[in-house]
């Protein structure tokens, strides 16, 4: 059945993504599910983590919700930029696991599970919101310039303001249709980039007080402590763009980010120039893309660095 017959079937709709959100996330939630909101749909906005502050000045930012009772009833479940249903939190994975007849699956990761009834998994897309647009128009949804909006800030961050290796011309034919629908450019950006928390610049140094070289500095590592993270609780979104900032040093091909999480399990994030690290990530049951990946260890954080930097270095 396809989405747009599964949309004819069901009243609610929960938009969801994966645990950490990103900016892609963010984007993916709050525009398609404004668009089916303003299209007459009863929307429920689900993350299982809290949002990302960074879009808290989008009008549906209040409407996120964490309170897993929305999963109670029939309704259609759109898990959007999220490779397994595992990261989409253990409420939420019950039900898609129990009920994949109701839960389609719009994503761009290489290592996608194809999880739904119905799978629109895009590998060769930039970001999910890349994704989005063509599918809003081929279902008629209609445009405001906060849906323009939201998916705009998931191309540009998840592709580094377009200097990312994953960025085509595709990435900027989709950001210019979208740039089109009358949203201010100018101000979506400042709010991005130039709107900085104290908090986030601190937790920023604390992770290159701990940055460390291996392999003749071809490996980048930084490590975050649970006690860091909650010292620097209103900082915590920055950590996800500081392993691409530590790739960027010149000579490092891999960059890792390890983060201790409040369970105790060890967070792990990959950044490359050229090597596949969702290969590295896959074999400890993680994925991604080629160039940028993720797993997660359940072991004390000195054991996690151990065991990832020696499958890291047999690269070089």
């Amino acid at each position: 059945m396809s989405l747009k017959d599964l949309l004819k079937k069901y009243s609610k709709i929960i938009v969801t993504s994966h645990i950490l959100p990103d900016g892609d996330a963010m984007g993916s939630i709050l525009g398609f599910g404004r668009a089916l909101r303003l299209n007459g749909f009863e929307v429920v906005m689900y993350l299982k983590d809290k949002p990302v502050r960074l879009f808290s000045f989008f009008p549906d930012f209040p409407r996120i919700t964490s309170d897993p009772a929305v999963f109670a009833g029939d309704s259609l479940i759109i898990a959007l930029d999220t490779a397994d249903p595992e990261r989409l939190g253990e409420e939420a994975l019950a039900v898609v696991t129990s009920n994949p007849q109701r839960v389609i699956n719009i994503d761009h990761h290489i290592s996608n599970t194809y999880f739904g009834v119905e799978n629109i998994v895009v590998p060769e897309a930039s970001a999910t919101c890349e994704i989005l647009p063509q599918i809003h128009e081929d279902l008629g949804l209609p445009w405001d310039e906060w849906v323009a909006a939201a998916y705009y800030a998931g191309i540009t961050l998840d592709t580094g303001s377009f200097q990312y290796t994953n960025t085509t011309a595709k990435s900027f034919a989709v950001a210019s249709f979208l740039a089109q629908k009358g949203f201010d450019l100018a101000m979506i950006n400042e709010k991005l980039y130039m709107e900085k928390p104290r908090d986030s610049v601190l937790l920023f140094r604390e992770a290159l007080n701990s940055l460390t070289f291996e392999a003749d500095g071809k490996i980048a590592w930084v490590k975050f402590t649970r006690e860091q993270i909650e010292r620097f609780i209103e900082g915590e979104e920055v950590i996800s763009s500081i392993a691409s900032f530590v790739r960027g040093i010149a000579g490092v091909e891999i960059s890792i980010l390890f983060r201790e999480t409040r369970d105790g399990s060890i967070k792990v994030g990959f950044r490359s120039k050229t090597i596949d690290v969702n290969e590295i990530a896959a074999k400890f049951g993680g994925g991604g893309h080629k160039k940028a990946s993720g797993c997660t260890l359940k072991m004390p954080l000195a054991d996690a660095v151990e065991q990832v930097l020696a499958e890291v270095k047999k690269r070089f």
